[in-house]
This record gives structure tokens, C-alpha cells and sequence, in this order.
């Protein structure tokens, strides 16, 4: 059996713009994406208002100032936004004002000290949607200002990927270390259908062997898919009103795949009882282009763990080498790490790309 499993590095082996940064640049230089709305404009003329509503949006300017180096890691700027501004509320000033009826309002103001210890966003914010004072809830307009620009943004990015599914991927061929492997399951971390679209043995392939833990975008860009903050990262005492920005509540609320759960049934039947090198064939997992990225560890760990597997992690160069090793150590821990790599016979195998 021979799992393969991707994540977003394997979009960019095949020269796909579907870094957070490449989207970005497309709206900020209104480039060939803009484009691509503007001619679907008299039979989708919503999309190309988001467009702009997007650009304009303060979070949108907040990004593209963040993209450093041409890059910019969305998911953890997103983590900021969220803490800072949950946390903000907090450290209003109370003062109560006498209002026309004779009664005392709360009134919450803004401490210039506060703003400045947090993030730049937030401060962008207030400058765009007034410093208060604000009365009872309606500092919870600013929040469902944050809110409403976060899923616009996400709105965007997936009619973005189904512009990449359509207009770049035919361009593209597979890549010959993965084409040559007959792949009998597959598990994406990404929302693209590059491997279904490319790739030879993925023909083959059940759908109850094909599985999109984040969701798959092809041609309906209204598909849910999870993107946003990291599970690890929740606070229920702090996070509570940004809770649908959070990855674990929307793939509960978009119920995404998870048919890589039934695998390990057939996976402990065929493999784990079989003393190891006696199985009727290899189980073999192959994980090209995911970052091991601890967040994932729930899914990542169980593929890990499976007694006979053999793992194999594609790498870029040694930089990115050294980047795998320091996560999976993270997935793994110190005593694990050493027994699955440190081996004559390994369990988990790095080779170059």
C-alpha cells in the first residue's frame, strides 16, 4: 500500500502561485486574477465587488505590508489579530456618564498605551473605525468589522485557487519522482485537485481512498474549506467571540473529509499484526511538500505511529531539511525521534526532491 500525503510545497514543485503571498500580489498589482473577474463580471458581478471590497479592506492593506521578502505566513498573522484583539477589551478604561433619561451608561475608552503595545493591525483598525468611547456592545462592531474582513478574505482566496485550478494547472505536468509510484490512497492538506488532475494513478483511486482534510476547491469556489487560525491555539477564557476563525470549530462546521480515519482499519488488518517484513506487501507513506507543521499533528501522528510503515519525507534543500526535522521532533518528541531515525533500518527516511 503507498499513501501519499501533500501539502502546499507540492502546488509550488509544480510552479503553482498558491502561496499566500502570490495571492496577495495578484490583488495588490491587480494582475491577471483581476482580470479573470473582470470578464466573468455580467455573470458574477458580486465576485468582482469582493474584489475590491477586499483591497480596501484594512486587513487586506495589514497583509500586503506584512508580505516580507515576498512572502507571509497568513495563519500566524491571523493568530495575532485574533489575541490582540480579543485581549483588547480588556484594558479599556470604565467610566460612567450621565445620559438624557438621568441613568449612568458604561462608557469603555481607549488607552493609547494599550494600543501601542499591540499590534499594528488593531491600531489600523481604531483609525478606521473610531477610537470610542463606546457604549455597552459596541466595541463588538469593530470585532465583527475584524470578522466580516477575515472570511472576505477567505471568500477571495477560493475564487483565487479555482482561477489557479482553471487557468494555470492545465499548464503544468507531474512530476516524475511522484508519477512513477502507484499511489493507492491520498490525503491533501491543500484545496487544490493538482494530483487528481496530473497524475496517472490517481485515475484509479476510490473516492473513499482520496481525502481533503482542509477541502477541495475544483470549479465551485462556494465549497466550505478550512482555513484560519490553529486548534493549538484556541483560548476559550479569550477566543470565544472569534471561535469560527478557529481551524478545529470549521472543520466541525463544514464537516470536512475525513475518510483517512477508515484507512487505519484496513491499515491495522492488513500491516500491524504482521511481524515486521512479513506483511503480503510494503506499507509505504510518502509525504512530499507538507512543512510538519505541529498544528497537523493529530492527523500527521497516527500515519507515524503505524506499526510496519515506512515513511519517507521529500525535502527541498537542507534548509528546509533542518525545518522537517525541528517540526517532526515537535510531533514526535525526543525519544520517539531517535527510535524511528536513528537506525540501521529507519523508519522515517528523508531523501532530496
Amino acid at each position: 500500500m503507498n499513501i501519499l500525503i501533500v501539502g502546499n510545497g507540492f502546488d509550488l514543485a509544480h510552479g503553482l502561485p498558491t502561496r499566500y503571498s502570490d495571492y496577495v500580489h495578484q490583488i495588490s498589482e491587480e494582475l491577471d486574477f483581476k482580470q479573470y473577474l473582470g470578464e466573468r463580471y455580467e455573470i458574477d458581478e458580486e465576485s468582482y465587488r469582493l474584489f475590491i471590497r477586499v483591497k480596501k479592506s484594512t486587513l487586506f492593506r495589514y497583509i500586503e505590508h506584512r508580505c516580507e521578502d515576498g512572502w507571509v505566513d497568513f495563519e500566524n498573522e491571523l493568530r495575532l489579530i485574533v489575541d490582540d484583539t480579543s485581549d483588547f477589551e480588556k484594558h479599556l478604561s470604565r467610566q460612567s456618564k450621565k445620559a438624557d433619561d438621568g441613568l449612568y451608561n458604561e462608557l469603555l475608552f481607549w488607552d493609547s498605551r494599550v494600543v501601542k503595545a499591540k499590534s499594528s493591525f488593531l491600531q489600523m483598525t481604531l483609525d478606521s473605525n473610531g477610537k470610542g468611547p463606546w457604549a455597552g456592545n459596541e466595541f463588538n462592531h469593530v470585532e465583527d468589522t475584524i470578522i466580516q474582513q477575515i472570511f472576505d478574505f477567505i471568500s477571495l482566496f477560493k475564487k483565487y485557487i479555482v482561477w489557479v485550478n482553471t487557468v494555470e494547472l492545465p499548464k503544468k505536468s507531474p512530476i516524475s519522482l511522484i508519477d512513477e509510484i502507484k499511489i493507492d490512497h491520498f490525503l491533501s492538506f491543500n484545496y487544490t485537485p493538482t494530483f487528481l488532475k496530473l497524475y496517472s494513478s490517481a485515475s484509479a483511486l476510490s473516492q473513499k481512498n482520496i481525502c481533503y482534510v482542509h477541502g477541495r476547491l475544483d470549479e465551485d469556489s462556494n465549497a466550505p474549506i478550512v482555513m484560519g487560525v490553529g486548534s493549538d491555539f484556541y483560548n476559550a477564557d479569550l477566543n470565544e467571540y472569534f471561535l469560527k476563525t478557529f481551524k478545529f470549530y470549521q472543520r466541525y462546521k463544514y464537516c470536512t473529509d475525513l475518510n483517512f480515519l477508515n484507512w487505519f482499519k484496513e491499515i491495522r488488518v492488513e500491516y500491524s499484526w504482521a511481524p515486521s517484513g512479513q506483511a503480503d506487501e510494503e506499507f509505504n507513506v510518502y509525504i512530499y511538500g507538507h512543512s510538519l507543521d505541529p498544528t497537523d499533528k493529530d492527523i500527521l501522528l497516527p500515519f507515524f505511529e503505524t506499526e510496519n510503515a515506512n515513511i519517507v519525507v521529500y525535502y527541498f534543500d537542507e534548509n528546509s531539511r533542518f525545518s522537517l526535522e525541528k517540526n517532526l521532533l515537535k510531533i514526535l518528541g525526543q525519544d520517539t525521534f531517535c527510535k524511528y531515525l536513528i537506525a540501521q533500518n529507519p523508519k522515517i527516511r528523508f531523501e532530496k526532491m
